[in-house]
This record gives C-alpha cells, sequence and structure tokens, in this order.
C-alpha cells in the first residue's frame, strides 16, 4: 500500500515539469525521467504485490472449500452409519 501512497507523488511532479516545460533546463529533463522511472517502478512493485496477495488469497480459500466439504463428508457418512448400523 505505500506505493499508493508514492505514486500521486510522482504523478504531480511528472505534471509540474509539464507544465513548466523550458527546453534548455536539461538538469529538469532528467529530473522528470527520474520521476516517471519512479512511477514506472511503484506500478510494477504494486502489481507484483497485488498478484502474489491474491494467489496466496486464492489458495487459502481453495483450502478452506477442501476442509469444510472434507468435515461435511465426514458427519454425512458418520450419521449414515449410527443410522444403519446401530437400532
Amino acid at each position: 500500500e505505500g506505493t499508493k501512497v508514492v505514486l500521486p507523488m510522482f504523478l504531480g511532479k511528472i505534471i509540474s515539469y509539464v507544465e513548466n516545460y523550458d527546453p534548455a533546463n536539461s538538469a529538469a529533463l532528467h529530473e522528470a525521467y527520474g520521476y516517471a522511472a519512479g512511477l514506472s517502478a511503484c506500478v510494477l512493485v504494486w502489481a507484483i504485490l497485488h498478484h502474489l496477495y491474491f494467489y496466496h488469497m486464492q489458495r487459502v480459500g481453495m483450502r478452506l472449500r477442501v476442509a469444510v466439504c472434507s468435515m461435511i463428508y465426514r458427519k454425512v457418512s458418520v450419521a449414515q452409519y449410527h443410522s444403519v448400523f446401530l437400532p
């Protein structure tokens, strides 16, 4: 979530560079390139972390579903066993 905080700052700096564009100022151009690289890096990090989070949550959900189905199956099979074999 830290990348979500930094993204608007980088974007604001890039917009500020475009608003105050001076073709003779090469230092500002290199600074804008740095902000663009930072913006790209933040988006990339956010995408990777977001993907990993959802992958692990999907795995947890599948494990929970299997555990609940197994528990229900055992309960039903025990109840059927008692109703068939015990008077």
